[in-house]
């Protein structure tokens, strides 16, 4: 027995650090999970509390009339209607929905759970990115942003289009770094979904091509070094994802006659575009991150984080992030304009925003290691404050946001709520053809001569 003492002891002495890393993997991992977790929980919690404190507006009511008192053939036949503005899905996933149950919060649960499934994106998608701490953030930002619980509680497609556009791109990210042939169908599925669900889906194509270049040449694969592995693997990658995305092409065909109808029809007006400006991004800015005042470090963020996250392969964000803004600059668009057409940009919006964050936490770093010649805790002061900051602004306005959803419901024209609550009382009025506050992002032909 004292002859195996030894091997038993010098067993465990060399098994001890390889246990400890695994438990410190373990409980970083645990952790992990639990605060994801915990931000789905208060996610869930912030959409579901005033989901159906609201009367149904006149776009739900349309919805309504779609997905409750039609047959599925005419649900279908829905998205030929009404100048083929929307492509059916959303009306098959609300009728879904009211098969469990009657009322407003059935009519909305498809936006309600796009919108907690979209803060678990966006973390996914924001730490492949910039580290997990900058996916919580982001994912933070999504959660309690007053305009994306609006839009998780309302019974149109918007929201269920914001959460397949960041699914979209994270399958992709994870197709261009692994090279799993899963990954691409994952991708392609989800950019079937928000064709079927918004023609405003077309707007991710620019960040898609970025993606597709980026695995066609598979520089983001370590494994393969040598050139005629990575031209095999081109191959093999440009095969699949031809395939893939003719297989896209005819499932979305019958769908494709209502994408021309839409593009051809009375709802384009040639004179008008979008006004790019300080004063655009400003307000955009302030309405997405729930504060005009303080929309000028929302801002100062985004361009902040744009440099860092293009080193780490995320250029495609800011592709995203712009193509609804200069397609609306240069090409002539609906009758009436709304910003909730600026949509497919909001999860690059809060993603860089979280990256110009955590940028500013790697410079506190630095200088607390330049001055003190070590890093400290308190290198870490100005990024928490700042986080802080920003989801104290969204929850102060969300607490604005839960006193007056009666009044806004009861289609009262309050300034204090139009500058609040990014004009929601307007499309609850009869102005809904044109939100007040938009007015002045809009330039006509008449404009331009100066007249």
């Amino acid at each position: 027995m004292s002859g195996h003492f030894p091997f038993v002891l010098s067993l465990s002495k060399h098994s001890e650090p390889f246990f400890s890393n695994l438990l410190a993997i373990t409980s970083v991992l645990s952790g992990r999970r639990i605060a994801i977790a915990a931000l789905l929980l208060l996610a869930l919690f912030v959409r579901l509390q005033t989901l159906d404190q609201r009367p149904l507006w006149y776009d739900e009511l349309y919805t309504q009339r779609i997905a409750k008192y039609s047959a599925i053939s005419e649900v279908w036949r829905a998205a030929e209607r009404d100048g083929a503005q929307h492509p059916p899905l959303y009306y098959l996933l609300a009728r879904g929905a009211l098969s469990f149950g009657d009322g407003a919060g059935w009519l909305r649960l498809p936006s309600l759970i796009s919108g907690v499934l979209a803060v678990w994106g966006v973390v996914l998608l924001g730490g492949a990115l910039i580290g997990w701490w900058g996916g919580i953030v982001a994912g933070m930002l999504l959660a309690f942003s007053v305009y994306a619980i609006e839009y998780s509680q309302e019974a149109r497609s918007y929201m269920l289009l914001v959460c397949e556009g960041i699914y979209l791109h994270y399958f992709l990210l994870r197709y261009c770094r692994s090279g799993f042939f899963r990954h691409l169908l994952l991708g392609a599925l989800m950019f079937l979904a928000a064709l079927y669900t918004h023609h405003l889906a077309l707007f991710f194509l620019p960040s898609m091509g970025w993606l597709i270049c980026r695995a066609v040449v598979c520089r983001d694969l370590e494994v393969i070094t040598s050139q005629r592995g990575r031209y095999l693997r081109s191959r093999r990658r440009i095969v699949e994802i031809a395939a893939t995305f003719l297989a896209v092409l005819a499932l979305y065909y019958p769908q494709l006659s209502n994408t021309q109808l839409f593009l051809s029809g009375q709802y384009l007006v040639p004179q008008q575009t979008l006004v790019i400006s300080p004063q655009t991004l400003s307000e955009v800015s302030g309405r997405w991150g729930n504060s005009s005042s303080w929309s000028w470090l929302y801002l100062s963020l985004l361009f902040l984080g744009i440099v860092p996250i293009i080193r780490q392969g995320g250029g495609f964000l800011v592709l995203w992030l712009v193509s609804p803004f200069l397609c609306y600059y240069l090409v002539p668009f609906s009758k009436f304009f709304d910003i909730r057409f600026l949509m497919p940009a909001l999860a690059p919006f809060y993603i860089l925003v979280a990256s110009g964050t955590i940028a500013l936490a790697r410079v506190a770093d630095k200088v607390a290691l330049r001055v003190r010649g070590r890093t400290s805790i308190t290198s870490l002061v100005p990024p928490l404050v700042l986080v802080m900051l920003l989801v104290g602004l969204s929850l102060s306005t969300y607490r604005e946001f839960i006193r007056l959803k009666v009044r806004c419901s009861n289609f009262a024209f309050d300034p204090k709520i139009i500058s609040i609550m990014d004009g929601f009382c307007a499309k609850h009025l009869i102005l809904n053809s044109l939100n007040p506050t938009d007015r002045y992002l809009l330039k006509t032909q008449d404009s331009k001569r100066g007249q």
